[in-house]
């Protein structure tokens, strides 16, 4: 049964706003809710571009800082606050890393049976694309046949799971805290093709097909082991961010520099499975981050092996145990996380129910996901001294 505290959607999401968050504190997503093309846009907490010293050459000399503070001081006593204010901002750095997004994840089906909402993903297209999240129930269409079932996506706030409900059954998705994995459960058609899609801004410095044991250039991957039949499909990405890439450039691609050397890295490993008559899908998530003030250089091999070990362990335990022991591992309740706001009364924290104020609203959501915003830049390939040309088809893994 769904909480009463929850969101609740009519349709797929049209556009990244109309997603709703997921988190569990590392690990962000923002969930489209399309029951042919389940879509998630993914981030976490560490990836930042850059190093802990590519600041350095406009970083304020201790110095320059005793200086500007004395000066500081003076022109306040004397009045000037506006002068004492402009001479305190140079005690900060004048350059800023961005948060990064990591990328989106596609799961789909084609051909055989075929599902109830048909395959719609084939051409990059929703099975909704023409209707908005308030059209209210039975609004969503049919790609295949014109057909309008009921598309429903509700956001348990206190469960913190994402429910899409559509004329072939239920899907489920949430980022445990408990397995460290995105999970996604969904009603699996029988002699379907299971189907990975992955986009990204960032560089892919590898992908491996696990499932086939091959890489992106056809070679036998290694590290990849043995293939398990029980894999319906699966993925292993490896992708740097940007060695220096200005916050305020995000925007700006000419403005970004792509190091081999340096930038942290994100391993992405993505694992596939049929459970009876549904499909269970796992993306674990590690990163070369190291922790404050340290080099991101921490062993690819090593982020990868975690990476994947904890995708194995997640899709070892099966839907129903995932699902378990997410619950058991709730994120802070209200009554664990408080914000005072001072002024108007609508703008105080809510208690037991969702905000109302847009303000209060965005500190609600932003509490559940660690961060998410758009994609700063699209393109994929090896890493070089400036990005790339812009992809303009999806990298795909599918079931044998």
């Amino acid at each position: 049964m769904t909480s009463p505290l929850a969101l609740r959607r009519y349709g797929p999401a049209t556009s990244w706003r109309d997603a709703l968050p997921l988190g569990n504190g590392r690990i962000g997503a923002m969930a489209w809710g399309d029951p042919a093309r389940a879509r998630f846009s993914l981030n976490e907490s560490t990836l930042w571009s850059g190093a802990p010293d590519v600041d350095a050459p406009h970083r304020t000399s201790h110095l320059d800082a005793e200086t500007a503070l004395s000066r500081s001081r003076a022109l306040f006593e004397s009045g000037d606050a506006a002068g004492a204010q402009r001479e305190i901002e140079r005690l900060g750095a004048s350059l800023s890393q961005a948060y990064v997004p990591l990328g989106d994840l596609v799961v789909r089906f084609e051909g055989g049976g075929g599902s109830a909402d048909g395959d719609s993903a084939a051409d990059g297209g929703s099975a909704a694309d023409a209707v908005s999240p308030a059209d209210g129930p039975g609004a969503a269409k049919s790609a295949v046949d014109g057909s309008a079932p009921s598309v429903e996506r509700v956001l348990d706030l206190e469960r913190s799971e994402h429910v899409v409900t559509a004329s072939d059954g239920e899907q489920v998705s949430f980022l445990s805290r408990a397995d460290e994995v995105l999970v996604h459960a969904l009603p699996c058609p029988e002699g379907d093709r299971v189907v990975l899609e992955w986009t990204s801004p960032l560089l892919e410095e590898m992908r491996t097909d696990v499932s086939a044991g091959l890489d992106s250039a056809g070679a036998v991957d290694s590290e990849a082991g043995v293939p398990d039949p029980a894999h319906e499909a699966a993925l292993d990405l490896v992708l740097p961010v940007p060695s220096d890439l200005r916050a305020a450039d995000f925007r700006d691609e000419h403005k970004i520099a792509w190091a081999a050397d340096g930038p942290t890295r994100a391993a992405v490993v993505v694992h596939a499975r049929r459970e009876a008559e549904r499909l269970l899908v796992v993306c674990a998530i590690a990163t070369s981050w190291q922790g404050l003030g340290r080099a991101p250089n921490r062993d690819l091999r090593a982020v990868l092996a975690e990476a994947r070990a904890q995708a194995a362990a997640a899709l070892a335990r099966g839907e129903e145990k995932l699902r378990t022991r997410h619950r058991a591992h709730p994120a802070p309740g209200t009554d664990e996380v408080s914000l005072q706001l001072t002024g108007s009364p609508a703008l105080r924290s809510p208690s037991s129910s969702p905000p109302s104020s847009p303000t209060a609203a965005t500190c609600w959501r932003r509490r559940r996901v660690p961060a998410c915003r758009p994609r700063p830049c699209r393109g994929s390939g090896r890493p070089s001294s400036r990005r790339p040309g812009p992809r303009t088809t999806p990298r795909t893994s599918t079931s044998r």
